[in-house]
């Protein structure tokens, strides 16, 4: 199960127009030799459409937190 990491970064999101907040989550089980399975609901990344395995992040509106994308982490890197 993805677990939250604790870590997050509040920036402006162009792509968005909005302040946002990127929330990371891990599959605490995953091990980088043995993929782990996908045990979350949302298991496809909004912008490629990939399966997201181990690794997580979730992009919600610094405003009122309403989820706004869910991202894989070769995406995210992309994310403006």
């Amino acid at each position: 199960m993805m677990e939250y990491t604790g870590n997050y970064k509040r920036m402006f999101s162009k792509e968005l127009n909005q302040e946002v907040n990127v929330l990371e989550y891990r599959d605490p089980e995953s091990h980088p030799q043995k993929p782990g399975a996908c045990r979350w609901y949302y298991c496809e990344c909004d912008k490629c459409h990939k399966e997201i395995k181990s690794h997580m992040f979730v992009v919600q509106s610094a405003e009122d937190d309403v989820e706004l994308l869910y991202m894989g982490a070769d995406c995210i890197r992309k994310f403006h």
